[in-house]
């Protein structure tokens, strides 16, 4: 069980992890080219999967 505090930290983690995965994403997409944009996006995309799980475990989790 999960408290609502520990909750709360996933989830602002989370939003905060959706942000910089945005960041990462439009610098790659508009400054950089080669392997540099392609390693970028794949860190921004894990970042996005990691928001997802860590969202996932707030809202299934019993209160």
């Amino acid at each position: 069980m999960i408290s609502p505090l520990m909750k709360m930290l996933i989830a602002l983690i989370a939003i905060i992890a959706m942000f910089f995965a945005n960041l990462l994403i439009i610098f790659a997409r508009n400054k950089l080219k080669g392997i540099w944009k392609v390693l970028l996006s794949l860190l921004a995309y894990f970042l996005l999967l990691l928001s997802f799980l860590f969202i996932i475990i707030v809202v299934f989790s019993p209160s």
